[in-house]
């Protein structure tokens, strides 16, 4: 029942992580490894900080961060969509000017 929350919560926690670390970043020469590196810093970021606030006081729980790192992939796929699409609209222009 309550998984759909915990999604849609891990989906904007992983999200606004990650576009922290992309913007202090941002100076990477390439974009997929730029996107890799803070995706996965985000993945166990979130893993870990998952675990612990389901150990409630106790050992660590692996399985209560694990949400987050699936979550994560999903995030990742979606900046690459957008970075595909980024630089097809950058070539568009680009052979647009030099046609034009």
């Amino acid at each position: 029942m309550y998984i759909i929350p915990t999604i849609l919560g891990a989906l904007l926690a992983c999200g606004i992580v990650s576009r922290i670390l992309l913007f202090l970043m941002k100076n990477l020469p390439d974009d997929v490894i730029r996107l890799a590196i803070a995706n996965g810093v985000t993945a166990v970021i979130g893993f870990v900080l998952g675990g612990f606030g389901a150990a409630n006081g106790g050992p660590f729980e692996p399985a209560g961060g694990l949400i987050y790192p699936v979550v994560q992939i999903v995030v990742f796929g979606i900046d690459l969509l957008a970075l595909k699409g980024r630089r097809a609209a950058k070539a568009a222009a680009k052979a647009e000017r030099e046609k034009g």
